[in-house]
Order: C-alpha cells, then sequence, then structure tokens
C-alpha cells in the first residue's frame, strides 16, 4: 500500500515536470494552462497522502529498530528452537536457564 501511494506520488510529480516543459509555448499553452491548473488543485491531496505514507514508513523503521535494539528476533528463533526441538523426556535444552516456570 505503501509502494503504491508513493508511485501516485512520483507519477504526479512527473506530470508537473511535463507540463513546465509543454509551457514552452505553441497550441498547448492553453491546454497545459487547465492541465496545470487540474493538478495544482489535486497538489493538496497528494502532499496529504505523500504525509501519509511517510508517517507508515517513520512507524515501520521505528518498530523495525526496537525489534532489533531488543534482540526479539533472536528471541523468536529461540523460542522456534524450542518448540519444535522433541523433548518428551522433559529434558531442558541447553540454551535455555533453569526457571521456576520449567520447573513446574
Amino acid at each position: 500500500a505503501v509502494h503504491v501511494e508513493l508511485e501516485a506520488c512520483r507519477a504526479a510529480e512527473q506530470e508537473i515536470k511535463r507540463l513546465k516543459d509543454v509551457m514552452g509555448g505553441g497550441e498547448g499553452v492553453e491546454n497545459a494552462n487547465d492541465q496545470i491548473a487540474s493538478t495544482v488543485s489535486s497538489l493538496p491531496e497528494l502532499m496529504e497522502r505523500k504525509k501519509r505514507v511517510d508517517m507508515h514508513i517513520n512507524i515501520a523503521t521505528a518498530l523495525s529498530d526496537c525489534i532489533r535494539a531488543r534482540n526479539l528476533d533472536k528471541f523468536f528463533e529461540v523460542e522456534e528452537k524450542i518448540m519444535t526441538k522433541n523433548n518428551s523426556g522433559g529434558e531442558r535444552p541447553g540454551y535455555v536457564k533453569r526457571t521456576r516456570a520449567w520447573e513446574q
């Protein structure tokens, strides 16, 4: 979803640049003026969409940083090893420290 919004913003930016090139003169000037007016009127909406995309990217980056800082990815790996290891004898894997929860 973020990628789609970002592409829409880039497409609008390319359209604005194209219209600036058309403004050079000739028969296309009147049509270009209409297109520029249309693009300018949609600019607030595009800016709002870009702001939302930036906000989502910032949130995703912050979450990723928190996960890495707390080593949650490593905890997940250890948890997966514990859950998938055949421990039918009740034996605790060597990488798990002694805890009261294990003893119960």
